[in-house]
């Protein structure tokens, strides 16, 4: 009985840790328009679209491409801050922490806001690129 606990033990520490950083397969579209989203302090969020292939887009996509590893699957709701929104997928910027919703799920990471501190909406509905 004790032997078949301590492997049951191992399994599940086993499940847990392989659930804690795992990879992502997620490249953003680069083909299509992109809806930017920037709340600030309370106030109604500016909302304007990121041209595809814009420079503003191609960063963010570096970043995601370079940062595959290193992701934390989250079941956590997080209040809406610099929103990129695709068709199938969204991208929460937080502080140090970025949150991506897609077809597998909710995962976070860590990141450094000068990778997103160029998404700005200088005017409602405006295109930037």
């Amino acid at each position: 009985m004790s032997n078949q606990f301590q492997w049951l033990m191992l399994i599940f520490l086993l499940a847990t840790l392989s659930g804690c950083d795992r990879p992502i397969e997620f490249e953003m579209p680069l083909s299509e328009d992109i809806e930017l989203e920037v709340r600030h302090e309370g106030k109604m969020p500016s909302r304007c679209t990121l041209e595809a292939e814009s420079s503003s887009i191609t960063r963010i996509a570096d970043w995601l491409q370079d940062n595959q590893g290193g992701w934390e699957r989250s079941v956590v709701s997080f209040v809406p801050g610099v929103m990129i929104r695709g068709r199938d997928f969204t991208l929460n910027f937080l502080g140090d922490g970025v949150i991506l919703n897609f077809e597998r799920g909710q995962f976070t990471h860590s990141i450094d806001a000068t990778v997103y501190s160029h998404l700005k909406c200088e005017e409602p509905s405006a295109a930037i690129g």
